[in-house]
């Protein structure tokens, strides 16, 4: 049995659904699990960061074994563990349920590294995998609509909501979430229906 620390490098202003999933991965496996106490030493500790611009951890580690893994440490590989259910008593305070229904996006965007982390897109997760029973939803897509299997969960949403209630996407705009360019006439339809039940409004240009 491994007595393992992780370190959310970014803070905990946001669920870090890495660090959910490694932390449920390692409790299937009967392993002890915690945020890191600078005091104790751990088999292994994972330290994830999202943002370049994040500093990394000053304080000395006592593990046997350090990941690190994230954007924000140029890492973009596959999490081992990426199939497991996030364990979200990590983040107590969060009631919704975080994930993503695609991965990847269509296009190359100088700014933005999604293309070159994560690939074309394609199909992630259906909507009810990424609840597992919450009531709400916070879906982290980069473009959803670019993506059939993405419409066909906006459909589900919309069949969802008349059960559990709120859902959001966490970028709406012409660049992340919801692509304004590629909203086109069917696709506005479907998300006008969703206009009511998603936490902030559509933005359809600057």
């Amino acid at each position: 049995m491994m007595k393992v620390g992780l370190i959310d490098v970014d803070g905990h202003n946001f669920p870090n659904l890495a660090l959910m999933k490694l932390s449920s991965y390692h409790k299937a496996q009967g392993d002890t699990v915690e945020w890191v106490n600078y005091w104790n030493r751990y088999d292994r500790v994972y330290c994830s960061k999202v943002f370049t611009f994040t500093p990394d951890v000053a304080t000395s580690i006592q593990a046997s074994e350090i990941i690190r893994g994230g954007t924000g440490y140029n890492r973009f590989d596959t999490l081992f563990c990426d199939s497991a259910i996030p364990d979200y008593s990590l983040y107590p305070v969060y009631a919704d349920a975080y994930g993503y229904l695609t991965r990847g996006c269509i296009r190359r965007c100088d700014w933005c590294i999604v293309s070159q982390k994560e690939g074309d897109i394609r199909p992630y997760a259906d909507i009810e995998t990424v609840l597992q029973g919450r009531k709400r939803a916070v879906l982290m897509d980069n473009n959803v609509l670019a993506c059939e299997h993405g419409l066909k969960q906006i459909e589900q949403i919309i069949i969802c909501e008349r059960y559990y209630g709120e859902f959001s996407f966490r970028e709406i705009s012409e660049r992340h979430g919801i692509n304004i360019n590629t909203i086109f006439t069917h696709h506005r339809r479907a998300l006008e229906k969703l206009r009511p039940i998603i936490s902030s409004y559509f933005e359809y240009g600057e």
